[in-house]
């Protein structure tokens, strides 16, 4: 996901593992209550279980281990956002475990700084860049290179029939 420059964008502002983060709603389907999971048996722990959003089985995706950030329990201030993101392999679909939903907010491009490559505390490779909010720094996260690279890794460790 890219901005462009001098354009503002809106922003849903959300809670993983503590940190504040900042979602394009250009991606943004719906944001539910917690619904019943189900553990998806030999999954790897970034989708290890789905969601039924009204009839259709959707990835139940955290992303606290891919940016550094700690695991949570779910509480009453839980959501799930329904996010449409465009892969390699096309569009997808996922259900992105929230640990609180904030507000709405619009952004403007130069606001968002790119992160640094040698940042020590979040993946340069999966974040869009930071920027300073209130009271905190606030990451965007690329939600696009991070399920294509998880998708990539599932691809990459499922075996070749008839080997």
């Amino acid at each position: 996901m890219t901005m462009q420059s001098g354009a503002d964008a809106t922003f849903l502002l959300i809670v993983i593992g503590g940190q504040k983060l900042a979602l394009n709603t250009i991606m943004i389907r719906e944001i539910l209550d917690p619904l019943p999971e189900t553990r998806v048996p030999s999954a790897r722990p970034f989708a290890a279980k789905v969601v039924n959003i009204r009839g259709t089985v959707v990835p139940l995706v955290t992303i606290n281990e891919m940016l550094n950030l700690p695991p949570t329990e779910r509480t009453h201030k839980s959501r799930i956002v329904v996010v449409n993101v465009t892969t390699p392999r096309g569009p997808v679909q996922i259900a992105l475990a929230a640990d609180a939903v904030l507000s709405v907010t619009s952004i403007k491009a130069g606001a968002i700084e790119p992160l640094s490559r040698v940042s020590q505390n979040w993946p340069a490779e999966y974040l869009v860049g930071l920027y300073r909010d209130d009271d905190a720094f606030v990451i965007v996260p690329d939600l696009e290179q991070i399920i294509s690279n998880n998708l990539a890794k599932r691809s990459e460790a499922q075996p070749v029939k008839g080997a």
